[in-house]
């Protein structure tokens, strides 16, 4: 495990670190518990630096599944934030992504942030294709 932030490593050194509460959700039609590497990855990531999971999920590549799930992490007051990870995929499903349904639920729901990138694989991919 990454040994915390020093003052020195902050943005604001005045500051005291707040830990948020992260959910984590990994939109994959073939990953599970026990292959999800992007996720677990995201979640050693998140308690290395000192913050909170508050829920982890893998779900397939389906818009009205992932968007009741997104929802309710927004409107829990235990979730801070919400990260999700997949969605890149060859297939005509997994050409489903979530940075668009992002978009959309934004304009839905109230959020503070919305932060969306193109991803390396999502790139491989297309040129694959």
């Amino acid at each position: 495990m990454s040994p915390p932030l020093s003052d020195a490593d902050r943005i604001d050194a005045d500051a005291a670190f707040v830990p948020v509460h992260i959910a984590v959700l990994t939109v994959s039609d073939t990953r599970t518990k026990d292959d999800d590497v992007s996720g677990d990855t995201l979640v050693k990531r998140i308690e290395e630096a000192g913050h909170i999971l508050c829920a982890r999920t893998i779900l397939p590549d389906d818009e009205m599944r992932i968007r009741a799930q997104l929802k309710t992490w927004i409107a829990d007051p235990r979730c801070d934030v919400v990260i999700s990870t997949g969605g890149t995929g060859l297939t005509g499903r997994g050409r489903l992504q979530v940075e668009l349904l992002a978009r959309r639920l934004a304009a839905e729901e109230p959020c503070d942030v919305l932060y969306t990138t193109p991803r390396r694989r999502t790139q491989e991919s297309a040129a694959v294709a």
